[in-house]
């Protein structure tokens, strides 16, 4: 044990360096000095530079689109519609909430009016049936009775 005590002392004293050296001194004249020559790294040269085409800038933009889902398994219905028109867009849509109204959102932007929309809620009945309130039947303890 005193064996392993000693060699990891030696192994530490050896990695550290500094404990088993003898002090240098600093003050005399008689150091080397080394030159390092610089590292140049060169980049290589890119032979197939790409470059995207400038597009034009369309003054008068204009698009349509009409996007749906309407499954019966889940109950996930959702609609919607935009179309624009220069600098002018309308368009509408339309989701269930959760708690079975179906909520229609239409809208217009321009540059004179900003950003409008107006939301319409409506019940959905033949999503979420009516069902009665289930039938508990009430005991009591006929022993409280007579306290």
């Amino acid at each position: 044990m005193t064996f392993k005590v000693l060699a990891i002392l030696v192994l530490v004293a050896y990695a550290s360096g500094g404990i088993l050296s003898t002090p240098y001194d600093y003050n005399t004249h008689d150091h080397q000095v080394y030159q390092i020559s610089p590292v140049h790294h060169v980049a290589p040269i890119a032979h197939n530079v790409l470059s995207k085409p400038i597009e034009e800038y369309d003054h008068h933009p204009q698009y349509k689109f009409v996007y749906g889902v309407d499954d019966k398994i889940t109950g996930d219905s959702k609609s919607h519609y935009e179309e624009r028109n220069g600098d002018v867009v309308h368009g509408a849509y339309s989701l269930i909430d959760p708690d079975g109204y179906k909520r229609t959102v239409t809208y217009t932007a321009d540059a004179i009016h900003g950003f409008n929309a107006v939301v319409h809620r409506e019940p959905l009945a033949n999503i979420f049936h009516q069902h009665s309130a289930p039938r508990y039947n009430h005991y009591t303890d006929s022993i409280s009775h007579y306290h």
